[in-house]
């Protein structure tokens, strides 16, 4: 009875609901969400107090099924915007799927054809993801970066500008 008590005001909670489906990678949770309590796009991603969405345990978790789902129901626009929209701890969800180097899960549909059009974007303190990838050495989520930018003179201009070393023994 005790352990009821101190569980009912999460399950009552439905945006905490939602935030810890998209972190179990829980389809099922989110449609069911979306049918019997009529979460719709805008509460899906709608920022809690901490100016997080559920993309923030998604990208931290690498949920790739709840991401893939997302893609396919949300607008780009409004997933382009809450992938980097500074939280409340200055960090965003593509730099947390970055720090954990989740270059073949999330980071890998986020990039794919360059689809939310992140691959040269700049944060708010004026980085790339390519730059943020040399910051914390994540040679695999650079080189995914790198496979999807689709001229070689582009790719080139994009290490040169973030920094990720000498290009003229690559010419």
């Amino acid at each position: 009875m005790d352990d009821l008590a101190e569980l009912l005001p999460t399950k009552l909670d439905l945006k905490k609901q939602l935030f810890i489906h998209a972190a179990r990678n829980n389809i099922n949770g989110i449609t069911d969400l979306m049918l019997t309590q009529g979460f719709n796009q805008q509460d899906i991603l709608q920022l809690n107090q901490q100016k997080q969405s559920v993309l923030t345990p998604i990208c931290s978790v690498n949920c790739e099924k709840v991401f893939r789902f997302l893609i396919h129901s949300m607008p780009n626009d409004i997933i382009k915007d809450r992938l980097m929209i500074p939280e409340a701890s200055k960090s965003y969800p593509l730099k947390r799927a970055i720090q954990n180097n989740h270059y073949n899960g999330v980071l890998k549909l986020i990039f794919k054809d360059d689809k939310f059009g992140l691959l040269q974007h700049k944060d708010f303190e004026g980085k790339t993801p390519l730059k943020i990838c040399w910051d914390f050495n994540k040679g695999k989520c650079a080189l995914l970066v790198l496979q999807n930018v689709k001229r070689w003179e582009d790719r080139l201009k994009m290490i040169e500008y973030s920094g990720g070393g000498d290009t003229t023994s690559l010419q």
